[in-house]
């Protein structure tokens, strides 16, 4: 660390890294969940195909050729529609980034204490002409903030 915002660029980065950790688990887990809706709708589809009886309502109906057992086929209707749920719901779910804010380290100075920092800049930086005003700016900040540094 150089610099007074390296360690906020530091935190900063390790936020976004954490974000992007999170939206790429956010993405795997939705395929995941998609890819499990569409084996529940081919098992429900395997239900009507072959007709397997495992419960559900009773009823049956013929027309032009074609009979469908109620009994027989709810229980495939029933597992085509959930395993359609699960994958519409998991391809529209909201993609949302949002990242965290900028933290603040110095919480609790007032503007004030901003003015009354700037003016000492100004000060050590018109008395240091090009030079480092580093040693100058900590000893008048020392000097007019000694007793809440002492806290």
């Amino acid at each position: 660390m150089h610099g007074v915002n390296d360690y906020l660029l530091y935190s900063l980065m390790q936020s976004e890294y954490a974000n992007l950790k999170t939206m790429t688990n956010k993405q795997i887990m939705k395929v995941a969940v998609m890819h499990i809706g569409f084996a529940i709708i081919s098992v429900g589809l395997m239900f009507i195909v072959l007709g397997i009886n495992e419960g559900g309502v009773d009823g049956s109906g013929e027309s032009t050729g074609v009979k469908f057992n109620l009994k027989i086929g709810s229980t495939g209707v029933a597992l085509f529609a959930s395993g359609a749920l699960m994958s519409g719901a998991a391809g529209l779910l909201i993609n949302e980034y949002k990242t965290v804010s900028i933290p603040t380290y110095a919480g609790g100075a007032t503007q004030g204490d901003i003015r009354d920092m700037a003016l000492i800049y100004s000060q050590c930086k018109d008395e240091n002409k090009g030079g480092d005003v580093s040693d100058c700016f900590i000893t008048l900040f020392e000097a007019k903030y000694a007793e809440e540094i002492k806290k």
